[in-house]
């Protein structure tokens, strides 16, 4: 297929005059049945179960149906004050990639033996580069209180 190029009016008036900009020619798809979409779970969850939640965002949005249906969702239990992340208030969490994941994981069952070794120092203050990345920074005090909140194992020296 060749590449055309056409001035911009042109490509507008083409749009124009295409059968699928009119409201008229689609309205009908609009009018017609919609499609029934009908799914039996293959598992159940118990009422009784706890749940932690871990991701980016999506996780976040599962937290709350979980959390809409009764559930106990312990990851919704961690809160950040405002003036950390004005966000959701466990959305400094977030997690991005599965390795991410697996180290917090990781550092539950052996935390870090220096948790300062895995902060870093900037003009603004220490970052937890295992947070979230718009997370302020904060005191060393402060940061280090956080990781041993999340990793309740750790000795701060």
């Amino acid at each position: 297929m060749a590449v055309r190029t056409v001035e911009g009016n042109e490509a507008w008036r083409g749009a124009a005059r295409s059968e699928a900009s009119q409201w008229a020619a689609t309205v009908d798809r609009f009018q017609s049945e919609p499609v029934r979409i009908s799914h039996t779970p293959r598992f159940g969850l118990d009422r009784d179960a706890r749940f932690f939640c871990m991701g980016s965002c999506f996780a976040r949005n599962i937290e709350e149906h979980l959390i809409y249906r009764g559930a106990n969702v312990l990851s919704k239990r961690v809160v950040s004050p405002k003036s950390e992340w004005p966000a959701r208030a466990n959305g400094f969490l977030n997690k991005f990639t599965t390795h991410s994941m697996l180290q917090e994981l990781r550092w539950l069952e052996t935390p870090p033996g220096d948790p300062q070794a895995h902060l870093t120092e900037t003009a603004n203050g220490w970052r937890d580069l295992h947070l979230t990345p718009g997370l302020q920074s904060s005191t060393l005090e402060r940061a280090l209180e956080r990781r041993a909140w999340l990793a309740p194992n750790t000795s701060l020296g």
